[in-house]
């Protein structure tokens, strides 16, 4: 997700933690590995899930 995001994996780690403490994303451990997950049940789920879907079916932008 980081190499993806272009982002360090501490600030993907920092961001998950935050949506997390928020209850927006759910998340388990496995002991080695954490999995997260959306919370339909959050308040903002329906508004935020159409905004992705949204922004997924428009064009990617150029790479220069």
């Amino acid at each position: 997700m980081a190499r993806l995001a272009f982002l360090s994996l501490h600030t993907v780690q920092q961001e998950l933690e935050n949506l997390s403490r928020t209850r927006l994303l759910l998340n388990r451990s496995n002991g080695y590995q954490r999995f997260y997950r959306a919370n339909p049940q959050h308040p903002l789920y329906a508004t935020l899930r159409r905004l992705v879907v949204k922004s997924a079916r428009l064009p990617k932008p150029s790479q220069k």
